[in-house]
Parts: structure tokens; C-alpha cells; sequence
């Protein structure tokens, strides 16, 4: 059989090492094979982010010396804590979900002892190199090792630890669980387990100062980190990391022990070293509650309680019993899937009954992608004999004064202490006093070994008699002062008649007489007929004392008869509880008493609500009262507060009233209109007596410069004053702007509280202030655009202004795109205005440059005639940039770049010619189409049909006549001599269908007819004038 023992559980961080020595915790343990020869066993803990693994030699020492065994890998496997039901693995195998991975490789040998001789005790150890805790970097020296006694007792397997990982715990969060160590052949008794510090080497060592025992073992001594407590007997570690990030090596001293002779002997023992790191986990553990420590009846069923609470938003946990005990069952109370409970049930054999707990674990888990959150702890449970239920033990009852006492008698003498079971109180004693208690009554006693317990119900019936109450007979015992009053007493119920009474002044009777003056209590003793004795107290308040003076009523004679006020001054007890009653007049302390001039005193008295009285007389006399002086009338502002001052001398026992106004000799008033205000002295007698002053106010004047406003930064402001009230002439004074009368004006460039302080004629001030605030403009940053050629065509101005979304303006510009093709040539003003979120608008301009096109034209001379011909052009263009020429001839041979060139035409045939010009960033160009002529043999009317153009009569004397299919196809007729001389003294005239040339005024030759058509053909027509 097996017994596992549980310390923690593992739970998964995101956890990001750094990259260094692969260690990060390893034990040792071995299993025999056969008779002195074992499998030995070194498991590490290695870190895959870190580098690769040497392979690992164990050494074996014993008092005459040591050797040392080499291992090869037994086994190797990913121990990340990733649910198995994920997508994805650890880095350890190439996985990306954990950005960790950790794995337990095994190493193993083969051990012979055979050749040791008598050597009994042997120590199997490695050491190696692992991180540095403090750094997190390689070189920290560590040792770890296993020991064995192959002669003390036959043990052929060591402790082993299961599933040892280092251990990861979220920040904050308490833990509490079990620490997985197996007795592989349940040979142990106890394993005990000491938190102890890592070791370097063998020489190194840990002296232990706690106290320990064998039988129940036990001990701790230190731990870095927080809150660490180790519980005795189970071994379940508890602690809370209190900060995130925080690394920390925990070596662990296991210990396996044997009973030997009676005597708990040590027989196996291991040193283990690993990781504990607290960090952020993207899962967090059930957090789990239940007993740890428990004591079960045997033969008895013994029930306990698990739960658990899921911290995680839309997970579930599930429980678990692990290594359980025979006849254990378990089942679910609450099946709650983030808050279950498990109740765990066990009913032991007499058996199992010892010292020693048994030990099992519970736990709970949620099985969250990528980790599984683990809580469970291991549960240590010792078995108790049963009680023996043949024993009854005897229950005496004695009667007592006032009720019953139960007495257990335990005829054996055991010294078990009993528990009684009364009206659903537990009371732990071999006696229960009952007390004022009545008819039948069921009660439970018995008594508890260990977690065995034994107990018996019983009744009794008290009887009435067994009480004795007193009453205090009377319907009120309150009583006046040194009034003599008689208090009675009787018994109510319980004790035996007859009753003996003795009062506080040894009167033996049932009642007593009593006076006094302070309230006390009375104490009375009665004893029945078989010695009972019942003492009680009666408290006779004394009520309460009053006193009164009847000061003398001083009556003016301006009052004459009334009403006047009829009171006493109470100097002791409360007023409220008072009643007062004036002879012959009324009742009530300050009565309205209408009194005969002649009436000298009134008798008076006083009663109490307990009827107590006292007597007394108010004395009457009469007087003149004196007038107070209002002052001088008063004239003031509307607005202000005026001072209201009697400037007289009465008696300051007196009281002024200002009547509307208040209270005072000297008042401060707010007096809206102009009044007559009353002054009314009363004196201490309270007769009143009047003055009055008259009061003039003048309305104040009333400035209104509008409500408080926020304008744009530089805009001009006019603030003028409007005001209905006061008296003219005014005073007006600003404190800003330039000020003129009624009105102030200003360019604000920054907040500003204007202020107007306006005083009329009567010497009454109004004011009103205006807040105006600035509201920033947008700051503009604009940019001149490259000068264009007139030609380019339209371009936004987006680029330009910034920032953007604003409105252009200037000539040629539609929303943002500025036309220079519809402009001269020159530089252009571009304005651009933008409207920001506060509603302030700035504007600024750029200047557009456009380079004009040229005016291209020019002249030949002459344009037809024989070939060769030379013609001499001549450039007519006009505005524009002008940087250099090319003209085309159309003649195919070589272009000119002369401003006014010359050009041989040496072949026959009609040409057109194109002159370029070309400026800083404008190219400009005309071509005149079929503009020389040039032939050998002469041109006539039958070369110009391609534009069916006719002419005639030709040869004529003077007029000839043009006209083709439409007339108006023509778009203009020249006429040259046969030199290329322009004839300018010829008369042309467009008609409807023919085109008329009058020749009558050149001398008979030959002549040329230039016609040029609106398609831009041209054409030569000879003509012979005779």
C-alpha cells in the first residue's frame, strides 16, 4: 500500500525566465531490485528557456570513503502545469501559449552493494550549478542527497516525491495544500518535514533549534516568504506572496520514521531543493476552506465538510479525494459549479484505532485553459476508541430554594468530565443548578472521548412551590416630600406558608409606613415555613421638589388697566409640570389679566402633577414710563443699510424695537423706500412707549453692461452703459478702454473684467462689471505658390493655407482652385480666411505669379512668288516673356531662331509657317496655314479648286468677282503684286454670295488673290488686270 503526504499544489504562471543555468530544483531516490543492489534515481527539474543539461553523476559516500556512479536518461517530460486538454505546449516542446516551460528528467544507474562489506549507512548525493536567486543567473552552487540504512530496517524503497515542479502561486493570493511525497511500500509510520536552507556542498549543514517530536513529526524553521506556516501533523504548507515577481529557493529536509522497540526511528531521509515564484497567473486557484486536523469515533460514522469558491469570472471546479482511506465515501452537498461542497464520510474499524493520524487528501480544481488551478491539502484524522454505552452513569436530584440541582454520579470514578444539554445551552459540569423553572422539563447529559461521545435524555417535573416571588402592593408609591405614605407586600407564588416578613426598621408586619424627603430604596426579607428566604427592595421616588417668587408687578399708567401678564419666576423644578392659579383671576404663569387701577395684590398658587402646593402673593404698583428720542430724519440710498440709533437715555433694562426692522438702540437696517419708522421702547415692566423718524431713500442707479461674453483676438469692443435709475446729472468712470460718457471703446488682446462705476447727482453709486474673454484666432501659415504659365490651368490652393478647410478668394478662384487661364499675365493678391472651433476667423494672402502668354504674330514679305523666293519675316507678338524663337518654314530644311530671320524657298509649292515662343515657363506658338507661295510656272484659277473657290472675269479691267459654294466660307482676301508687294489701295467688299475686288485702281499687271477660308485653307488666285 502506498500513503501519499501533500504539502502544496501547483498552480501556472505567465512566468519569463531569463536565460541561464537549467536547474531548478532536483531529489534523489532508489529502489531495490534485488538483495543489496538498487536502481538508482537523481531527478531534475530543468528549465527549458535556460540551456541544455549535463548529465548529471551521483556520488555514494560511507565512512570509509566514496565513489562516484555515472547515470544515463531514464525518462524526460513536460511538467509546465499546461491543461492537457489545450491547443497548444509549453516551449519545451516548441509550444507558444506558455511562455515558460519546465521538465523532470530522470536519470538512472545501477547500485551494487556487494562489495561493501558491513557498511550500513550510505549517503547518495549530486551537486551542481543552478540559478542564482538573487540574480536569477547561473552559478549558485546546490547539493542535494538521499540517505540509507540498509541494517536498521529493511526498507527497499525511499520517500518519493511525486510531480515536484517548481512551485508557482499568484501574488496575493493565500495558498494552503499538501506537499506530494510518497511512502512507496508503506513501510513509514510518519514522515516528518523540515523547512530548512539550501545546502552548497556536503560540508555544509542547518542546525535545528525547534522542538520536535518523533511521534508526531514535525518541524519549521524559516522561509522567505511571507506568512509561511507549516501544520502539525499533516505537513500542509500555508503562505501569502505578498509581492509579485518575488524567487525564492525552498529545500525541504524529508524525513521517513519507523517504529522500532516502541522508539520512532529514523530510517529514511532527503534533502530536495527547488523554486517558489510569485507572479501574475492568468488563472487563479479555487480558494478552499475545511479541516485539516480531525478526530473520528470509531465504529461510529464521522462526517466533515470541504468547499471551495472559484475567483475566476466563467470557470468551474470540480472536486477530488485522493489517496482515501478504507470505507471512506464522499458525495457532493452543494453541486454549485463555482462554489461546490463536498462532505467526506468515514465509519473506522476499532482496528485502526491510534496514536498516529491517517492521513488523506482533498482538493478541487478548475481545469482553465492554459493551466489548471489546483487547492488541496492533506487531512490528518486520528482514531479514538469507542465509548463503552453499558455504562449508565447514576443522576441524583436535590431540591434546593427556588428550584432542583442534577448531580452525575459516576460510580467508577473515571474523572471524565459530563456536559449537560439544558434549554439549547451546552454547559460543561457535574452539576446543573435549575432555577424558576416549571413543570416538565427534558434534558440530555453525557460526555465525549476523543471523537467518541456518549449521551442520555432524561425529564424532570418542577414543581410550582419550589419559587417564591415577592410583590410590593400600592397604585402610585410616589409620594410627596416628608409625606407620610404605607407601602404592603405579599408572596405572589412558590415557598410554604406561613411567611415571615422583616422591613428595613425591623417592623415584622406585611406593611410599613414611610417618610422622607430623598428617594431610596426599602429593603424587605421573607422566610417561608422551611427556611427559604427570598430578599427584594422597593425604590418610593420622592417627588420632585418646585420653589417660586413672586416678584412685584410694576403697571404704567399709560397702560392703565391691561391686559397685563400674571407670572411667577420658577427657581426650582420644571415650569411645564406646573400649575398655576390666581385668585379671582384665571390660571396659567403669564395670564392676560385685565386689572383695576386700584387692585394692590393678587394671591397665587402653585400646584405640581402629584398634587403637592404652595402658596405665595404678587404685589401691584404703578408709574409714568419715559418716551425714547428716534433721532434726526435720514436720507441714504437705495440699497444700502442705514443706521437706526435712539439717542436717548432710558433705562438699558429696557428693549428697543426699530418696529419692521429689529431689534436694538443702535440697529443696522435695509430700508427699500422712503418711511416713517417707528421706534418702540418697552420697559422692564413691559410698558411701551413710541418715537418716530422719517427716512428719505433715492433709488440707485442701475448700470447694465450685458451679460459676461467672449469674443476673437483684436476685435474692436463698444461697451455702453444702460441705466434707468438715478438722478442726473452722472458721473461715469471706466477702468479700461477709451472712455467717453456713457461708453468705453477698446481692442481687446487679451481677458479683461471691465468695470463702470456710475454716481448720480444724489451721490448714489451703481457699478457693474463685464468679464470679456478672448477667444484665440487661428494661426494661419501660408505659403506663395510657385509662379504658373497662364496656360496650366486651374490648381487647388489647398497647399498653401494651413491649416486647411478654409474659403479662397481673388480673382479666377472658385472654392480652392485658382484659373490663371482666365488672367493676364502679372502677380495676383490671393486672400484666405479660416473659421476655427471658437468662431474666430483670420485671413491672409498669398501672391500667385502668372506669366502671360505671348501675343504671337508676324509678317512676311514677300509671300509668293517665284521660286527661289526669298522672304524676309518680321516678328509682330507682343506681351508675355520672350527668351527665344523657332521658326518652322514648312519647307523641311533647317528652322531659325533670329527674331526676324530671312528664308529662301527654292522649290515650288504652298507652306505653312509656325513661329514658337518660349518664356520663363510659357511656350506660345501661331502657325499661319498656307501662307508662301511659291511656284515656276504661275498659279491660276484652276489651282485653287481644291477650295472651290471661282474668279471672275479674268482677265478684267477693273472689278472681279469671288465666290465659292458658301461665301461665307471666306474669311478674308489680300491681294499681292507678283514681287509679294501688298496692294492696299484695292476695295474689298462681302456680300451675300460673292466676295467683290476692285482693282480699278492699280496699273495693268498680274496679280495674286490670297484667300484664306475660316477652315484656315489658303489659296492663290492670278489675276490679269488689262
Amino acid at each position: 500500500m502506498k500513503k501519499f503526504y501533500f504539502l502544496i499544489s501547483l498552480l501556472v504562471l505567465s512566468f519569463t525566465q531569463v536565460a541561464a543555468g537549467p536547474i531548478r530544483g532536483a531529489w534523489i531516490s532508489y529502489q531495490a531490485i534485488d538483495t543489496n543492489s538498487y536502481t538508482l534515481r537523481v531527478h531534475v527539474i530543468r528549465d527549458c528557456s535556460a540551456s541544455g543539461l549535463t548529465t548529471p553523476s551521483l556520488k555514494i559516500s560511507w565512512s570509509q570513503g566514496h565513489i562516484n556512479v555515472p547515470t544515463t536518461l531514464e525518462s524526460s517530460r513536460d511538467v509546465s502545469g499546461i491543461n492537457a486538454a489545450c491547443a497548444d505546449t509549453s516551449i519545451c516542446n516548441g509550444g507558444t501559449l506558455l511562455a515558460y516551460g519546465y521538465q523532470l528528467q530522470t536519470y538512472q544507474a545501477i547500485w551494487d552493494l556487494d562489495t561493501f562489506g558491513s557498511a550500513c549507512d550510505f549517503t547518495i548525493s549530486y551537486s551542481d550549478t543552478a540559478q542564482r536567486v538573487s540574480t536569477n543567473g547561473n552559478g549558485e552552487a546546490f547539493y542535494v542527497f538521499s540517505k540509507l540504512n540498509r541494517c536498521l530496517y529493511s526498507i527497499e524503497n525511499s520517500l518519493e516525491l511525486v510531480e515536484i515542479v517548481p512551485f508557482l502561486n499568484h501574488v496575493n493570493s493565500s495558498f494552503s495544500g499538501g506537499y506530494p511525497v510518497a511512502d512507496s511500500n508503506g513501510v513509514m509510520d510518519s514522515i516528518s518535514y523540515e523547512l530548512t536552507s539550501a545546502l552548497k556542498d556536503s560540508n555544509t549543514s542547518i542546525t535545528y533549534n525547534t522542538s520536535f517530536s518523533a511521534s508526531v513529526p514535525f518541524m519549521s524553521i524559516g522561509f522567505p516568504l511571507t506568512s509561511l506556516n507549516i501544520e502539525n501533523p499533516t505537513g500542509n504548507l500555508r503562505f501569502n506572496g505578498a509581492i509579485g515577481g518575488q524567487h525564492e529557493v525552498m529545500a525541504l529536509r524529508i524525513k521517513g520514521w519507523k517504529r522500532i522497540s516502541g522508539v520512532m526511528a529514523l530510517v529514511s531521509e532527503q534533502h530536495v531543493d527547488h523554486d517558489v515564484i510569485i507572479g501574475n497567473l492568468q488563472n487563479f486557484p479555487p480558494k478552499m476552506t475545511g479541516p485539516t486536523n480531525l478526530l473520528a469515533c470509531a465504529v461510529q460514522p464521522n462526517c466533515w465538510r470541504f468547499s471551495a469558491q472559484e475567483l475566476d469570472t466563467g470557470q468551474s471546479i470540480v472536486p477530488f479525494v485522493l489517496d482515501s482511506l478504507p470505507g471512506m465515501t464522499w458525495y457532493l452537498v452543494d453541486s454549485s459549479s463555482t462554489d461546490p461542497v463536498l462532505e467526506v464520510c468515514w465509519t473506522p474499524d476499532t482496528s485502526l484505532v491510534r496514536s498516529e493520524p491517517y492521513l488523506f487528501r482533498v482538493g478541487f480544481i478548475d481545469d482553465h485553459c492554459p493551466y489548471k488551478g489546483y487547492s488541496f491539502q492533506t487531512v490528518a484524522v486520528e482514531v479514538t476508541d469507542p465509548v463503552d454505552s453499558s455504562f449508565i452513569p447514576e443522576l441524583q436530584i436535590n431540591r434546593v430554594c427556588g428550584g432542583y440541582q442534577l448531580v452525575v454520579v459516576d460510580s467508577l470514578n473515571r474523572g471524565i468530565p459530563y456536559t449537560w444539554i439544558w434549554g439549547g445551552k451546552t454547559l460543561l459540569s457535574d452539576t446543573l443548578d435549575i432555577i424558576n423553572t416549571v413543570g416538565w422539563q427534558v434534558f440530555q447529559y453525557g460526555y465525549r472521548l476523543g471523537a467518541c461521545e456518549l449521551y442520555l435524555t432524561d425529564s424532570i417535573y418542577l414543581e410550582r412551590d419550589s419559587i417564591m416571588t415577592v410583590q410590593f402592593n400600592g397604585n402610585s408609591l410616589a409620594t410627596c416630600p416628608n409625606v407620610e405614605r404605607f407601602v404592603s407586600a405579599s408572596i405572589v407564588s412558590g415557598g410554604r406558608a406561613p411567611f415571615n416578613y422583616l422591613w428595613f426598621d425591623s417592623t415584622s408586619l406585611d406593611s410599613v409606613a414611610i417618610i422622607s424627603d430623598t428617594t431610596q430604596k426599602w429593603r424587605l426579607q421573607v422566610t417561608d415555613s422551611v427556611g427559604c428566604v427570598i430578599s427584594d427592595s422597593i425604590r418610593v421616588p420622592i417627588l420632585p421638589q418646585f420653589s417660586f417668587i413672586s416678584d412685584s408687578l410694576r403697571l404704567c399708567s399709560q397702560k392703565l388697566t391691561g391686559p397685563f401678564d400674571l407670572k411667577v419666576r420658577v427657581t426650582k423644578g420644571d415650569s411645564a409640570l406646573l400649575n398655576f392659579y390666581w385668585d379671582g383671576f384665571g390660571e396659567g404663569n403669564g395670564y392676560q389679566a385685565t386689572i383695576p387701577f386700584s387692585q394692590q395684590h393678587i394671591p397665587v398658587e402653585v400646584r405640581d402633577v402629584y398634587s403637592c402646593s404652595q402658596y405665595d402673593t404678587l404685589y401691584i404698583s404703578r408709574y409714568t414710563a419715559q418716551k425714547p428720542n428716534a433721532g434726526p430724519d435720514i436720507a441714504n440710498c437705495g440699497g444700502n443699510s442705514i443706521q437706526l440709533h435712539a439717542i436717548d437715555s432710558l433705562p438699558s433694562t429696557g428693549t428697543y424695537e426699530w418696529i419692521g426692522y429689529g431689534l436694538g438702540k443702535q440697529i443696522t437696517a435695509q430700508v427699500g423706500t422712503s418711511a416713517s419708522i417707528v421706534l418702540k421702547y418697552t420697559d422692564l415692566y413691559g410698558c411701551p412707549t413710541y418715537d418716530t423718524t422719517e427716512t428719505r431713500i433715492y433709488e440707485v442707479p442701475d448700470p447694465h453692461l450685458g451679460d459676461d461674453t467672449a469674443i476673437c483676438m483684436d476685435e474692436l469692443v463698444v461697451l455702453r452703459s444702460n441705466h434707468s435709475k438715478g438722478v442726473e446729472p452722472f458721473n461715469f468712470v471706466w477702468n479700461f478702454g477709451a472712455a467717453s460718457g456713457d461708453s468705453t471703446t477698446f481692442k481687446v488682446g487679451g481677458s479683461v473684467l471691465v468695470y463702470l462705476r456710475l454716481e448720480d447727482s444724489a451721490g448714489c453709486i451703481g457699478r457693474d462689471t463685464i468679464l470679456i474673454q478672448v477667444k484665440s484666432k487661428p494661426n494661419l501659415v501660408m505659403t506663395d505658390p510657385p509662379e504658373r504659365c497662364q496656360a496650366a490651368g486651374p490648381y487647388n490652393l489647398f497647399p498653401y493655407g494651413s491649416p486647411q478647410g478654409g474659403v479662397w478668394r481673388g480673382p479666377s478662384v472658385s472654392n480652392s482652385t485658382f484659373n490663371p487661364t482666365m488672367l493676364a499675365g502679372g502677380t495676383y493678391t490671393l486672400l484666405y480666411s479660416y473659421t476655427n472651433m471658437n468662431g474666430c476667423t483670420s485671413t491672409d494672402s498669398v501672391h500667385a505669379k502668372v506669366e502671360a502668354l505671348v501675343n504671337v504674330n508676324f509678317s512676311a514679305t514677300p509671300i509668293s512668288g517665284r521660286s527661289p523666293l526669298n522672304v524676309n519675316f518680321q516678328n509682330l507678338s507682343s506681351g508675355g516673356v520672350q527668351n527665344s524663337y523657332e521658326w518652322d518654314f514648312g519647307d523641311s530644311t533647317a528652322t531659325s531662331t533670329a527674331v526676324n530671320p530671312s528664308h529662301i524657298y527654292t522649290k515650288s509649292g504652298v507652306y505653312s509657317v509656325k513661329l514658337k515662343i518660349t518664356g520663363n515657363l510659357c511656350v506660345s506658338e501661331l502657325i499661319k496655314n498656307k501662307y508662301v507661295y511659291v511656284d515656276t510656272f504661275g498659279v491660276g484659277i484652276e489651282d485653287f479648286q481644291a477650295i472651290q473657290v471661282k474668279a471672275y472675269p479674268n482677265p478684267t479691267k477693273s472689278v472681279v468677282y469671288l465666290e465659292s459654294i458658301d461665301a461665307s466660307e471666306i474669311a478674308s482676301i489680300e491681294v499681292y503684286s507678283i514681287t509679294g508687294q501688298a496692294m492696299s489701295q484695292v476695295n474689298i467688299v462681302q456680300g451675300d454670295a460673292q466676295w467683290k475686288v476692285d482693282l480699278s485702281e492699280l496699273a495693268a499687271a498680274n496679280y495674286h488673290l490670297h484667300v484664306t477660308m475660316k477652315s484656315g485653307e489658303r489659296g492663290v488666285i492670278r489675276v490679269n488686270k488689262e
